[in-house]
């Protein structure tokens, strides 16, 4: 069964346009453009019996303020969401959903982008910084996870599935998938 659709902005244009976001590095970031928003959202039941997360991920462009880096980045936000039915409820209702179990998949990101800059991955974006914060008060969740990826943009580009199967011959398609496989070994 598909996952319903809260037809919620999770990622209002109002708080995260212009907000300036600071990473354990020292460096400071101001968020300039929403690139998309995706939800996981989850009924009570499924988040009790089956550990998963409600959570939203916004992508975003972000320009450099001060500290090391380059002068414009990628910014991946992931942010526990209310379960299906309490979105309108009380912060403090909302609050008795926060978790401190980060959803599955966040380390193993922040590993595998770390090993791809070891290796100078060109394919791939270079993680800069992230961290882990508990979102305030004023957040959908207060106390809940909030996880921030900080990443070189690259130039070029998305080679997803889509643009790979439509855009490219068999040849070309066997290349990228070989400099990626050689890069990530």
């Amino acid at each position: 069964m598909p996952t319903p659709k809260s037809y919620v902005t999770w990622f209002d244009e109002d708080d995260w346009i212009s907000a300036v976001i600071s990473f354990p590095s020292g460096s400071k970031w101001r968020v300039d453009t929403k690139i998309g928003e995706h939800e996981y959202y989850q009924p009570q039941l499924d988040v009790e019996e089956l550990g998963v997360q409600s959570e939203a991920r916004g992508s975003f462009i972000c320009s450099k303020l001060s500290g090391d880096g380059p002068p414009s980045t990628f910014l991946k936000v992931r942010l526990q969401i209310p379960w299906i039915g309490t979105t309108t409820k009380k912060s403090s209702i909302r609050a008795q959903q926060a978790t401190s179990d980060f959803p599955p998949g966040f380390h193993t990101e922040i590993e595998d982008l770390s090993v791809l800059k070891k290796a100078n991955c060109s394919s791939t974006p270079s993680l800069l910084d992230w961290k882990e914060e508990q979102q305030t008060n004023d957040e959908w969740i207060p106390g809940g996870f909030k996880l921030c990826i900080l990443m070189e943009r690259l130039p070029g580009i998305d080679p997803s599935d889509g643009f790979i199967n439509r855009t490219m011959d068999r040849p070309e398609r066997d290349a990228l998938r070989a400099a990626f496989k050689t890069a990530w070994m």
